[in-house]
């Protein structure tokens, strides 16, 4: 009895820890970030909502996922995950296109407008990037 429970708490165990890979819960993520709406379409297709095709992209994001899942580590946090989901979606001829919604850059540094829009802060105003 006490096996057949311990074996029963290991498998269940396994199970969340797969379901906890950065990976597998980025994909799920990715159209969808706060405000902002995005879509799978062919890297050579213009920015427009007719171009999306998310069906067609779910089988390369699947496969992706599978490649980079074992890479994942304890650092690896969503941000990077979606980076590197981002990457190999572009090498399987996919862009994520952003069609709908607000997008939030970060923080503005007042003191340095030319780091915040150099450093990848993505806080790029018309002045910021102006100056830099």
């Amino acid at each position: 009895m006490k096996r057949t429970l311990f074996i029963g708490m290991i498998l269940a165990m396994l199970a969340a820890c797969a379901s906890m890979n950065p990976y597998v819960r980025q994909s799920g993520r990715m159209l969808k970030h706060f405000d902002a709406i995005f879509c799978w379409a062919p890297v050579e297709a213009k920015n427009d909502p007719s171009s999306c095709q998310n069906e067609r992209a779910a089988p390369s994001l699947t496969a992706c996922v599978q490649e980079l899942r074992s890479t994942a580590t304890f650092f690896t946090g969503p941000e990077v995950a979606g980076q590197n989901l981002d990457l190999c979606m572009s090498r399987k001829g996919w862009q994520r296109l952003f069609i709908d919604g607000v997008m939030l850059f970060g923080e503005r540094h007042e003191h340095s407008l030319k780091r915040g829009a150099a450093g990848g802060s993505g806080a790029i105003s018309f002045f910021a990037a102006a100056t830099a």
